[in-house]
């Protein structure tokens, strides 16, 4: 919470930002990237004074995990808006070789069924092969 105030105060005296608008605080929901075997760099100490706006879920890898966090944003977090990222190894491919068209077809039409269509930002993809684009 500290880090956030401390950005968004900061954010009010920067040049680059003088255009108004509103400014996000996104939390990110993806793979982490351990460096230790046995994780314990990672302890989530953090979560209990966790502040963000909504929510980034970003490199997915595979369509099933798409589906699923998706549904669980749609099922038990009724408040919260949120983008899905995909991450493909080439121009058509997820990481786990499903059709990114198929896969973000099949998030969209989660969230359409669940009349959510106004939490979603955007249906995109990350960490990707700048060649891939």
């Amino acid at each position: 919470m500290q880090a956030r105030n401390k950005y968004l105060e900061r954010l009010k005296d920067c040049n680059r930002h003088k255009e108004p608008g509103l400014r996000l605080i996104m939390g990110s929901i993806g793979h982490y990237g351990a460096m230790l075997h046995d994780g314990s760099e990672y302890t989530a100490s953090y979560t209990e004074k966790l502040i963000v706006d909504d929510v980034a879920v970003e490199t997915i890898l595979c369509q099933m995990e798409a589906e699923a966090v998706t549904e669980m944003l749609l099922k038990d977090y009724l408040d919260v808006k949120f983008w899905v990222s995909f991450q493909c190894k080439d121009e058509l491919r997820l990481a786990h070789g499903e059709n990114f068209a198929n896969a973000a077809k099949s998030v969209w039409e989660l969230i359409r069924k669940a009349n959510a269509v106004g939490r979603l930002y955007c249906i995109d993809v990350n960490c990707v092969n700048p060649k891939v684009l």
